[in-house]
């Protein structure tokens, strides 16, 4: 190699889904040592270090040697010792990384994604106890035009008097049919009520499964979701045909929901707790404010709104419609068209 490549450098974005506001400094320093022991340098060789929104994205020069490595990295992994894969797999993992792009100006520029994940951005809403694929209104239709992405609404059955399936198979096929779907390698959740106890043990399920999809989340909306059980739920218990399996779960000394709430503890302190966020009607008789709240320090309540009436908004202006724009928009999910066009446009300077 000659001397003039080896001080050459090469600009390197690398993506990452998880909220800016917590990427510290420890997680930062954690990150560049990482990368500098992927790539084979030591972090002071990484130059021009910048953290920037949407939602972290990492910009820095490598050397010109640790660029082709990690174009060598990112590539065909037929070619690629297990080691190296296995290597590569628990940096973008431990990282949330969804997008390695290495190259600038006169050097190589080649474009990654994790294997899995289809480009685009993918809203995914879970209704709740006998609810249905039209429980969300034009609400999916709206977000989905507003962030440009496609909606997806996942259909289970529920209800009393009908077949009814636990919290952990309806866990385990939403992952199936997500699966089916070909969930983008960007994607946010919005869910009501039951639905967000199942959305969250679909999210805690990733830690066993080899190819996880929690790390493409850039959001989970829970809506009127009784992270405590509901009070509802406890007196149908007494009522012998009211009663269901899922009615069960929902019920606040429910043994699921217990352990539910200790598994959602562990995978907050490992994701960030700003990736999830809670909002709740003043009107709602179903799930209290309390139980709505879950960990989220900021929940937001939405006047007026009963339990069902929340996610079936009648305008687009309407408050609750406004609040899930801004929740999204804040997690960054609305900026990838805008990241692609400012560095579509550094590789023609």
């Amino acid at each position: 190699m000659t001397s003039s490549s080896q001080s050459r450098t090469t600009r390197v974005r690398i993506t990452m889904e998880r909220p800016f506001r917590t990427f510290g400094p420890k997680l930062r320093q954690g990150f560049l040592e990482d990368l500098a022991t992927l790539v084979g340098v030591t972090v002071e060789e990484i130059q021009d270090v910048s953290f920037v929104r949407g939602c972290v994205m990492f910009d820095g020069d490598l050397p010109w040697a640790a660029a082709i490595r990690l174009d060598e990295l990112t590539g065909s992994t037929s070619t690629k010792p297990a080691s190296e894969q296995q290597a590569l797999g628990d940096f973008m993992i431990t990282h949330h990384i969804t997008r390695i792009v290495v190259g600038r100006g006169h050097n190589l520029l080649v474009v990654r994604r994790p294997p899995g994940g289809r480009p685009g951005k993918d809203l995914v809403f879970v209704h709740g106890w006998r609810g249905d694929s039209e429980s969300f209104g034009l609400l999916p239709q709206w977000l989905s035009e507003d962030f440009k992405c496609r909606p997806l609404v996942y259909p289970y059955p529920t209800g009393v008097g009908q077949h009814s399936p636990s919290l952990v198979f309806l866990a385990r096929n939403l992952d199936n049919w997500l699966r089916n779907q070909e969930l983008a390698s960007r994607y946010a959740i919005i869910a009501h009520s039951y639905g967000g106890l199942v959305s969250r043990k679909f999210l805690v399920l990733q830690a066993s499964r080899r190819e996880p999809l929690d790390d493409g989340l850039a959001r989970i909306i829970f809506v009127a979701s009784p992270h405590q059980g509901s009070t509802f739920a406890k007196a149908g218990k007494l009522v012998s045909w009211l009663n269901s399996e899922q009615l069960q779960e929902l019920s606040g000394d429910s043994p699921i929901l217990f352990e539910l709430n200790e598994e959602w503890q562990n995978w907050i302190a490992l994701n960030g707790a700003g990736i999830a966020r809670s909002v709740f009607g003043t009107a709602d008789k179903i799930v209290d404010a309390a139980s709505a709240q879950g960990l989220d320090p900021e929940a937001i309540p939405i006047a007026g709104a009963n339990h069902t009436e929340i996610v079936r908004p009648k305008f687009r202006t309407d408050e609750v419609v406004k609040t899930m724009r801004r929740l999204l928009t804040e997690a960054g999910f609305g900026e990838e068209e805008e990241e692609q066009k400012r560095f579509a446009g550094e590789q023609r300077l």
